[in-house]
């Protein structure tokens, strides 16, 4: 998230145990560091999320306690969305939510059951580039798929597949990104491929991957995955999914 996502806010951060670590360590200091004051932070104490009356209850706490500080935006850590939006459904209190992993909420979302998508007002999600339909756009993921589907196996739009056939896609678009990727380590390595050469390689290595629009730079951890720059996704109502911010 950007900072300015903050601005004229009162912020309250929400999340489980499983994230308390990032909270605590990487989040909050973060935060502190763009000058954001956070209001109230909760670490949710239900140890398994798979108990919905617990959870449930716990979400139903959390706000009260968000209500009276008067927290209006809450960030969502991790996979905590889906606790967050099944236990505040029932609720009056609708934060304007900046999720840390929006396809959380997803499946919640588009549950045929139906819920109340007003728990999604405003919210803002940050991701990775996608979604997929984007990724199989990008210029270089064309001219890959190209030569995959050239080979025999379609690699068919994925706006144009039925979910309940499943992202038949994906194995076409992953491999364009893993073939490229170790294309480009054995480049650099040179003719002598061993452990140290391939080492040696990978710290700082910068690559066009196909399902990237910008490159990335590749190094020793915590660098070690390209440090995939994060996207912002606005909720849209009608589309009942995330689209990518411009």
């Amino acid at each position: 998230m950007r900072a300015g996502e903050f601005d004229d806010t009162t912020l309250g951060v929400y999340s489980s145990q499983v994230e308390e670590g990032q909270v605590n360590n990487e989040i909050l200091p973060l935060l502190d560091e763009l000058g954001v004051e956070v209001t109230e932070t909760i670490i949710s104490d239900v140890a398994d999320t798979t108990d919905i009356t617990q959870s449930n209850a716990a979400v139903q706490t959390a706000a009260e306690r968000f209500t009276a500080s008067g927290v209006d935006t809450l960030l969502v850590v991790g996979d905590s969305g889906l606790g967050w939006a099944n236990g505040v459904e029932p609720t009056d209190y609708r934060p304007r939510l900046l999720l840390t992993a929006p396809s959380s909420v997803q499946a919640w979302a588009s549950d045929p059951a139906g819920h109340d998508l007003s728990v999604l007002d405003e919210a803002v999600g940050g991701n990775v580039y996608g979604p997929n339909q984007n990724v199989w756009e990008l210029p270089q993921m064309q001219e890959c798929i190209q030569i995959v589907e050239d080979a025999g196996v379609p690699v068919p739009e994925p706006d144009s597949v039925p979910e309940d056939e499943g992202a038949v896609y994906l194995a076409g678009m992953d491999a364009c990104r893993s073939v490229r990727l170790f294309q480009a380590l054995v480049d650099a390595a040179g003719e002598d491929l061993n452990y140290g050469t391939l080492t040696a390689a990978a710290d700082g290595l910068e690559v066009e991957l196909p399902d990237q629009p910008e490159p990335l730079t590749y190094g020793p951890p915590p660098h070690s995955d390209g440090d995939l720059p994060a996207y912002l996704y606005d909720w849209d109502p009608d589309l009942v999914d995330w689209t990518l911010r411009n």
